[in-house]
């Protein structure tokens, strides 16, 4: 039990969406960590990312030596957050490599996957063909949270469509102006 109600939900994120949330929110904190501390060589490395079209983390690794998970992750414990959310900002990119809080660290990298592929990601595309369904943390997800077998992934497919159609028109109308 937990402030004292019983625990039937296993994945706090379900019963909880707000942790989910606050953990999309924070999930690229090290981003931020690399720009104020290291402004000149982040700079270079996010023109490598663009130049190259590849994953930011991937031009990380070339570049600084680490990526932002690991950054964010010092960044997390020093602020003393939650270890789910340590987990989660240190994990994102590579879900298996989680040790715990699987759930949620799918659930994030599998939506920072998704923003990146509809061009919501750095300011640039990445070049680079992606099955959702066939991605690790996918599978990962499915095995921590086995009800979501039963959820339509054709219509949450084609309804993010509709959305990210949206969004973008909204991120485009707040920066024109």
């Amino acid at each position: 039990m937990r402030f004292g109600l019983p625990a039937v939900c296993p994945q706090d994120w379900i019963c909880r969406p707000s942790k989910a949330y606050l953990a999309g929110l924070l999930h690229d904190i090290g981003i931020v960590a690399h720009l104020w501390i290291l402004p000149r060589e982040f700079a270079a490395t996010l023109e490598m990312a663009k130049g190259r079209h590849i994953p930011l983390h991937e031009a990380e690794m070339a570049t600084l030596g680490c990526h932002h998970g690991e950054t964010g992750r010092r960044v997390a414990e020093s602020w003393h957050l939650a270890p789910d959310l340590v987990e989660t900002i240190s994990n994102h990119h590579d879900p298996a490599a989680a040790s715990s809080h699987r759930d949620l660290v799918a659930l994030v990298g599998l939506s920072d996957l998704l923003c990146r592929m509809s061009g919501l990601g750095y300011g640039y595309v990445e070049e680079c063909q992606v099955s959702f369904v066939e991605e690790p943390g996918f599978a990962l997800l499915l095995q921590e949270c086995p009800t979501l077998k039963e959820f339509d992934w054709a219509r949450f497919t084609f309804e993010l469509e509709v959305y990210m159609e949206e969004v973008h028109r909204l991120v485009t109308a707040l920066y024109r102006s």
